[in-house]
């Protein structure tokens, strides 16, 4: 699967790299995310923030109203549970995500608002749990998996929306919405988990 996340993360790039007036760039920015499921319970479920860092590309389509613009990016998502005896639970995933979105910009030449959609693909890097309680702070591990042993599942595929605007120099502010479609929870049955994350990231775009 490792395998398999890569090469498609080099078609990607290859491919918008050979595209003519191709830009690389970076991005950096904080998340807002959940974990939905349809367990019933008394826990209360709160947004977890984090980070992500990443490197992208954008690549002209046709006239230079449409790019392609795929982005490689670490991502911290997940969620805090806190149930009736004020424990608190921090799942903190940790992902490598590949974003590719199809973007319609307004005024590509000299900046302008953009707008798109597109596939997202995130694969987990090592994660934890951590429990806060009257006892103290304790952390754990997160395994990754389809058996039931496991604590979620290693592949999450999704779709990923974005809106923003970049000023002629390159610079750009967005924000962007991605909900993963894969169930989460390990080992088959009707437990569903699906994650769920807002960002929000500055980036550059060098020039060529």
């Amino acid at each position: 699967m490792k395998k398999t996340i890569f090469i498609l993360s080099a078609v990607f790039f290859l491919t918008a790299a050979q595209a003519q007036k191709a830009r690389v760039g970076i991005t950096t920015g904080l998340t807002y995310s959940n974990i939905y499921d349809n367990v019933e319970g008394n826990d209360k479920t709160d947004a977890k923030r984090g980070l992500s860092l990443g490197m992208i590309l954008d690549a002209p389509i046709c006239t230079g109203a449409f790019s392609f613009q795929p982005t490689l990016q670490y991502v911290q998502k997940g969620t805090v549970w806190t149930n009736y005896q004020a424990e608190k639970t921090s799942w903190a995933l940790r992902y490598a995500e590949l974003q590719a979105n199809f973007l319609f910009n307004t005024n590509k030449k000299n900046g302008g608002f953009f707008v798109g959609l597109g596939p997202a693909a995130s694969y987990a890097v090592p994660s934890k749990k951590v429990v806060e309680n009257n006892e103290g702070t304790s952390e754990k591990a997160l395994t990754f998996g389809d058996e039931a042993i496991n604590d979620y599942r290693r592949l999450d595929l999704g779709a990923n929306g974005i809106i923003g605007y970049r000023d002629k120099m390159g610079w750009l502010l967005a924000v962007n919405y991605t909900y993963g479609l894969r169930n989460q929870h390990p080992g088959g049955g009707d437990t569903k988990y699906n994650n769920a994350s807002v960002g929000i990231k500055i980036g550059y775009l060098f020039k060529n």
